[in-house]
């Protein structure tokens, strides 16, 4: 019995930056951009395509703040403040599916070294015994907690070095403080707010794992690697989201953002999204769906 095999012809969009720049780096001949040295933050058109630099700007702190369920129906991300010209803080619930999270946090800890650190963290501990001990449960941890989701727009880097995985193909990408915009360990204004929320709250400051003990910063919403340019000698995807060299390849993340926004970069990714979508041509014989009013460009003012 013999199997018919035939080829498929579709358009593969990539969703996710470390999915996208992972992917990248495994592509075959003849065109995959090759890392190269660090570019400056928010360059979009550096001397080479690179896909090992990018952009760490929030810093999420997490703060336990509520013992009820008053959080498990609210709106994930309400208000926001600016605590200073370069940060930004929004006020983020998880509702009641997130329990997860909890095992990736522990009890704030002050500023200090990688010897310190880990010594301050094991003071908070012992002055709050009980505090600790209703953190180790994670059960309703997400219903009764307000996240704090800290960014910046201080020009901050981290590096993805690409390893050969021990079992498998494909390569796991590894991480590195870029060493003259290295991406901050410790926030003085993200601290300052979460033990203000905690003290008119009766909650519990807490921040990521590796902070307090490792003194290892943590980040989320990472930005850029796959650079946009011009062609494939300034960058990896045109101004369209499409890998240069591959038919039919998009990169539709954060891995395509050209700069560090300051502020939750989630709407500017779908919507640059959203217009890459919009220059993927019909089928053959199909017209072009009409788009709503809101999604259609916005018409020019004559003056």
């Amino acid at each position: 019995m013999t199997r018919a095999w035939r080829t498929v012809r579709a358009w593969l969009t990539v969703a996710g930056a470390l999915a996208a720049i992972g992917l990248l780096l495994t592509l075959p001949a003849p065109a995959r951009p090759a890392p190269a040295a660090p570019t400056p933050a928010g360059s979009s058109a550096p001397a080479g395509p690179t896909l090992a630099s990018v952009v760490a700007a929030p810093k999420p702190k997490y703060l336990a703040c509520d013992p009820n369920d008053r959080l498990r129906f609210y709106v994930a991300i309400t208000s926001s403040i600016y605590p200073d010209p370069d940060t930004h803080i929004e006020v983020v619930t998880y509702g009641e599916a997130g329990d997860i999270m909890s095992n990736t946090f522990t009890a704030m800890a002050g500023k200090g070294t990688r010897l310190t650190r880990p010594v301050k963290w094991l003071g908070e501990i012992v002055r709050h015994p009980l505090q600790q001990l209703r953190m180790i449960f994670p059960f309703r941890w997400s219903r009764r907690t307000v996240i704090l989701l800290v960014m910046q727009t201080v020009d901050a880097a981290m590096h993805l070095k690409p390893k050969r995985q021990i079992f498998g193909k494909g390569v796991r990408l590894q991480t590195e403080q870029d060493p003259e915009r290295p991406n901050p360990i410790y926030l003085p204004a993200a601290a300052q707010a979460a033990r203000w929320f905690a003290a008119r709250m009766s909650g519990i400051p807490q921040s990521a794992l590796t902070e307090s003990i490792q003194n290892v910063p943590t980040t989320a919403h990472i930005l850029g690697g796959a650079v946009v340019g011009a062609d494939p000698r300034s960058g990896v995807v045109d101004s369209g989201n499409r890998v240069f060299g591959y038919e039919n390849l998009l990169v539709t993340d954060g891995a395509a953002m050209p700069a560090n926004p300051g502020v939750n970069p989630s709407l500017t990714i779908t919507a640059k999204a959203e217009h890459a979508m919009s220059l993927v041509p019909p089928k053959k014989g199909e017209e072009p769906r009409h788009l709503p009013a809101a999604a259609r460009p916005a018409a020019s003012v004559q003056a």
